[in-house]
């Protein structure tokens, strides 16, 4: 496998210039956004991750699209399916439908499901729309993009399941481990490497990280580990990811080429020190909450 087949660009900030933590805050005019994309796949980039969530994201990856001899593999999600039981299949099949058209594919590679909740996640008819939009050709991959422990074991038991997304960063790779021990073949996309930006900029400048000392006292001391190494917060954050095996694709969010050009330069390094990657490898493996984006604003 090409190693440059792991790598995904999420595309939140097409649509979304203030997504997450970082020092990305300029809104890409659709040229601008096309031209970006563009760059991205002449950078090897090979599968684009979006949402009909991240504003026209899906709109502007389809403009961009038109014309290309080979198409990336693309990645959407399904949202906002509603409780009634007689309006989720339609819900899903013209939320999908829709996808398409503004993608300018005749299929998702790959389909999540946006909504992680168990009540969610757990209704059969979800499941039953699911496999008839993959029979139908709709969609080729079924996904579940996932947060908590419950969730994942959940998933793992079903059967129809090709991929799980999780948070995978040097403080949290919970739920990675629960998915490797239990041996299962679901295959593994990992976001939120940066945690969401936190790790390479400053977490003091959010409100929310007033009564969250624990992370803040891991960044720092991350960063002095990083100092102490000659390495800047990015180049020991993405190395340690970076070095993880039994992951399919690792999900990149920039909307700047010269930013996702940093990054990429990381892919391939091995010289993460050993010992350093055993430790940290060892300390986020253990659950705790407050590395969950969920439980920041609760």
């Amino acid at each position: 496998m090409d190693e440059m087949n792991k790598l995904s660009l999420g595309t939140a900030k097409l649509g979304l210039p203030d997504y997450g933590f970082s020092s990305e805050k300029k809104a890409l005019s659709e040229d601008e956004a096309i031209e970006f994309l563009h760059a991205s796949l002449g950078l090897g980039i090979s599968k684009i991750d979006t949402s009909p969530r991240y504003g026209r994201s899906e709109e502007i990856i389809g403009k961009a699209l038109r014309g290309l001899k080979s198409r990336p593999f693309i990645s959407s999600k399904i949202d906002c399916i509603p409780q009634t039981a007689a309006a989720i299949e339609k819900h899903m099949v013209d939320s999908v439908e829709r996808s398409l058209v503004n993608l300018n594919v005749p299929s998702l590679d790959l389909c999540y499901l946006h909504q992680n909740e168990l009540k969610v996640i757990s209704n059969k008819i979800v499941h039953k729309t699911l496999i008839q939009m993959k029979d139908q050709g709709l969609i080729r991959n079924i996904g579940l993009s996932l947060y908590y422990e419950e969730e994942c074991e959940y998933a793992m038991a079903l059967d129809f399941i090709d991929f799980i997304q999780v948070p995978i960063n040097i403080m949290d790779t919970f739920l990675f481990h629960l998915i490797i021990r239990k041996g299962s073949n679901i295959k593994i996309a990992a976001r939120s490497l940066l945690l969401q930006g936190l790790l390479v900029n400053d977490p003091k400048s959010h409100s929310f990280m007033n009564n969250n000392n624990k992370l803040l006292t891991q960044i720092k001391k991350i960063r002095e580990r990083a100092k102490e190494l000659e390495m800047t917060p990015l180049e020991f954050a993405l190395k340690f990811a970076f070095n993880i095996k039994s992951i399919d694709h690792f999900i990149m969010g920039s909307a700047s080429i010269s930013n996702l050009k940093n990054n990429i330069r990381y892919f391939g390094d091995h010289s993460f020190p050993r010992m350093d990657f055993d430790k940290y490898m060892n300390i986020s493996a253990i659950k705790r909450d407050w590395v969950n984006p969920k439980e920041w604003h609760t």
